[in-house]
């Protein structure tokens, strides 16, 4: 598993470098969720701080892909969300 991070780190610039942009939720006291963008590719990271399942919608994002999650569920078929367990995070490809 360390391996899989560190092979992403050096192989997905937008890991370790870019711009970060705090998105707003309707569940902010639970979860942190950033964007994390360089010239090439936008990373959706989504952390839940609490012992509580949270659900919440992207409404401006379209993932592509998850990369590394744990405790976390996206669901992109009719409602893009993401569902989160307790501390669950994940790391979402956007187009």
């Amino acid at each position: 598993r360390r391996t899989d991070v560190i092979f992403m780190k050096k192989n997905i610039p937008a890991l370790s470098e870019g711009n970060v942009t705090w998105i707003d939720t309707e569940c902010n006291d639970k979860l942190l969720v950033f964007t994390r963008s360089t010239e090439n590719e936008t990373l959706l990271i989504a952390v839940n701080t609490t012992k509580d399942y949270v659900n919440v919608k992207l409404n401006d994002f379209v993932p592509e892909s998850a990369l590394l999650s744990s405790n976390a569920v996206y669901n992109g078929e009719k409602k893009p969300e993401l569902s989160l367990g307790e501390f669950g995070y994940i790391v979402l490809k956007c187009k």
